[in-house]
Protein backbone atom coordinates (compact mmCIF):
# COMPACT_ATOMS: atom_id res chain seq x y z
CA UNK A 1 0.00 0.00 0.00
CA UNK A 2 2.78 2.42 0.93
CA UNK A 3 4.10 2.10 -2.83
CA UNK A 4 0.50 2.38 -4.37
CA UNK A 5 0.11 5.54 -2.75
CA UNK A 6 2.73 6.84 -4.31
CA UNK A 7 2.82 5.88 -7.54
CA UNK A 8 2.64 9.30 -9.99
CA UNK A 9 3.90 10.34 -13.32
CA UNK A 10 6.23 13.66 -11.53
CA UNK A 11 8.47 12.94 -8.41
CA UNK A 12 10.33 15.98 -7.52
CA UNK A 13 13.76 15.99 -5.47
CA UNK A 14 12.95 17.02 -1.60
CA UNK A 15 16.33 15.79 -0.14
CA UNK A 16 19.94 16.27 -2.08
CA UNK A 17 23.39 17.91 -2.79
CA UNK A 18 22.52 20.56 -5.09
CA UNK A 19 26.61 20.62 -5.71
CA UNK A 20 26.79 16.52 -6.18
CA UNK A 21 27.99 15.46 -9.30
CA UNK A 22 25.80 13.26 -9.51
CA UNK A 23 22.61 15.58 -9.17
CA UNK A 24 21.62 16.59 -12.69
CA UNK A 25 17.68 17.33 -12.10
CA UNK A 26 15.31 18.26 -9.98
CA UNK A 27 12.41 17.06 -10.84
CA UNK A 28 11.92 13.50 -12.78
CA UNK A 29 8.69 12.31 -14.96
CA UNK A 30 8.09 8.73 -16.74
CA UNK A 31 4.82 7.94 -18.92
CA UNK A 32 4.14 5.09 -16.52
CA UNK A 33 3.57 5.69 -12.90
CA UNK A 34 6.34 5.23 -10.49
CA UNK A 35 7.22 5.08 -6.81
CA UNK A 36 9.96 7.27 -6.27
CA UNK A 37 12.42 7.02 -3.24
CA UNK A 38 11.85 8.75 -0.05
CA UNK A 39 14.19 11.43 -1.26
CA UNK A 40 11.44 12.76 -3.53
CA UNK A 41 8.05 13.89 -3.57
CA UNK A 42 5.55 11.91 -5.80
CA UNK A 43 3.43 14.65 -7.52
CA UNK A 44 -0.07 13.03 -8.67
CA UNK A 45 -1.18 14.68 -11.64
CA UNK A 46 -2.15 13.70 -15.41
CA UNK A 47 0.70 13.06 -17.40
CA UNK A 48 0.58 16.66 -19.46
CA UNK A 49 0.61 18.51 -16.34
CA UNK A 50 3.08 16.43 -14.86
CA UNK A 51 5.20 17.63 -17.70
CA UNK A 52 5.12 21.15 -17.34
CA UNK A 53 5.85 21.07 -13.51
CA UNK A 54 8.65 18.64 -14.66
CA UNK A 55 10.09 21.69 -16.89
CA UNK A 56 9.20 24.14 -13.76
CA UNK A 57 11.36 22.43 -11.05
CA UNK A 58 14.34 21.63 -13.49
CA UNK A 59 13.86 25.42 -14.17
CA UNK A 60 16.53 27.58 -12.64
CA UNK A 61 14.17 30.13 -11.12
CA UNK A 62 12.58 27.08 -9.43
CA UNK A 63 16.55 25.93 -8.46
CA UNK A 64 16.74 29.81 -7.07
CA UNK A 65 13.67 29.61 -4.57
CA UNK A 66 14.78 26.05 -3.51
CA UNK A 67 17.83 27.47 -2.10
CA UNK A 68 15.88 30.49 -1.11
CA UNK A 69 13.70 27.81 1.10
CA UNK A 70 15.50 24.89 1.74
CA UNK A 71 15.49 23.85 5.39
CA UNK A 72 19.25 24.68 6.64
CA UNK A 73 20.84 21.31 6.88
CA UNK A 74 24.93 21.53 5.77
CA UNK A 75 26.83 23.29 3.01
CA UNK A 76 24.76 22.98 -0.56
CA UNK A 77 22.85 19.90 0.65
CA UNK A 78 19.09 20.86 0.72
CA UNK A 79 15.58 19.51 2.52
CA UNK A 80 12.50 20.93 1.63
CA UNK A 81 9.64 19.98 3.75
CA UNK A 82 6.26 19.31 2.51
CA UNK A 83 4.81 22.50 4.38
CA UNK A 84 7.68 24.36 2.49
CA UNK A 85 6.44 22.89 -0.59
CA UNK A 86 2.71 23.56 -0.26
CA UNK A 87 2.52 26.81 1.03
CA UNK A 88 6.18 28.95 -0.11
CA UNK A 89 6.87 27.59 -3.53
CA UNK A 90 5.59 29.22 -6.27
CA UNK A 91 4.78 27.43 -9.58
CA UNK A 92 3.10 28.23 -12.35
CA UNK A 93 -0.93 26.32 -12.69
CA UNK A 94 -0.43 24.31 -15.88
CA UNK A 95 -4.29 25.13 -15.81
CA UNK A 96 -4.17 28.63 -16.20
CA UNK A 97 -1.48 28.81 -19.10
CA UNK A 98 -3.21 29.75 -22.44
CA UNK A 99 -2.78 27.39 -25.47
CA UNK A 100 0.17 28.58 -27.09
CA UNK A 101 2.20 28.50 -23.96
CA UNK A 102 1.30 24.91 -22.92
CA UNK A 103 2.42 23.46 -26.66
CA UNK A 104 5.24 25.64 -26.39
CA UNK A 105 6.36 24.29 -22.85
CA UNK A 106 5.32 20.28 -23.84
CA UNK A 107 7.16 20.92 -27.07
CA UNK A 108 10.20 21.77 -25.00
CA UNK A 109 9.78 19.03 -22.93
CA UNK A 110 9.90 16.80 -25.53
CA UNK A 111 12.91 18.22 -27.01
CA UNK A 112 14.63 17.50 -23.44
CA UNK A 113 13.07 14.57 -22.00
CA UNK A 114 15.37 12.19 -23.08
CA UNK A 115 18.32 14.14 -23.08
CA UNK A 116 21.53 13.23 -20.74
CA UNK A 117 22.63 16.03 -18.42
CA UNK A 118 25.77 17.06 -16.49
CA UNK A 119 26.25 18.33 -12.72
CA UNK A 120 23.83 20.90 -11.90
CA UNK A 121 27.01 22.91 -11.53
CA UNK A 122 28.20 22.02 -14.24
CA UNK A 123 24.92 22.91 -16.28
CA UNK A 124 25.28 26.59 -14.87
CA UNK A 125 28.69 26.62 -15.08
CA UNK A 126 28.54 25.87 -19.09
CA UNK A 127 25.33 27.77 -19.37
CA UNK A 128 23.84 24.07 -20.56
CA UNK A 129 21.26 24.20 -23.79
CA UNK A 130 18.80 22.49 -22.20
CA UNK A 131 18.75 24.48 -18.96
CA UNK A 132 18.57 27.67 -21.80
CA UNK A 133 15.96 26.08 -23.31
CA UNK A 134 13.67 25.24 -20.03
CA UNK A 135 14.48 28.86 -18.61
CA UNK A 136 14.11 30.88 -22.13
CA UNK A 137 10.64 29.00 -22.13
CA UNK A 138 9.64 29.45 -18.91
CA UNK A 139 10.86 33.33 -18.90
CA UNK A 140 8.59 34.13 -22.54
CA UNK A 141 5.51 31.80 -20.53
CA UNK A 142 5.79 34.67 -17.75
CA UNK A 143 5.99 37.67 -19.86
CA UNK A 144 9.59 38.40 -19.71
CA UNK A 145 10.09 41.32 -21.87
CA UNK A 146 14.04 42.39 -21.12
CA UNK A 147 17.13 40.99 -22.81
CA UNK A 148 16.72 36.82 -22.22
CA UNK A 149 19.94 35.69 -22.63
CA UNK A 150 21.42 38.41 -20.42
CA UNK A 151 19.18 37.94 -17.77
CA UNK A 152 19.93 34.13 -17.73
CA UNK A 153 23.55 34.82 -17.71
CA UNK A 154 22.87 36.28 -14.99
CA UNK A 155 21.13 34.31 -13.48
CA UNK A 156 23.51 31.59 -13.78
CA UNK A 157 26.30 33.28 -12.11
CA UNK A 158 24.46 34.16 -9.31
CA UNK A 159 23.06 30.84 -8.67
CA UNK A 160 26.40 28.92 -9.03
CA UNK A 161 28.00 31.38 -6.79
CA UNK A 162 25.60 30.10 -4.13
CA UNK A 163 25.88 26.71 -4.48
CA UNK A 164 29.75 26.95 -4.67
CA UNK A 165 29.56 28.88 -1.47
CA UNK A 166 27.45 26.01 0.08
CA UNK A 167 29.41 23.60 -1.06
CA UNK A 168 32.93 25.43 0.34
CA UNK A 169 31.03 26.07 4.18
CA UNK A 170 30.34 22.27 3.64
CA UNK A 171 34.29 21.22 3.10
CA UNK A 172 35.05 23.71 5.99
CA UNK A 173 32.57 21.79 8.22
CA UNK A 174 34.31 18.92 7.65
CA UNK A 175 37.57 19.76 8.20
CA UNK A 176 36.95 20.94 11.78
Amino acid sequence: SYVEERLAHLAILRRGDLSAPGTCVLAVYADDPFAPPGVAWAIKVPRETAKILCLWFNSTLNLLQMLQWRKETRGAFMQIDKYTLLEEIKVPDPAQLGGDARRRLLEVFERVRSQRLPSVLEQLRGRHLIRRLIDRAWLETLGYEGDIESALDKLYGAVLREIESLKELMKEGKAS
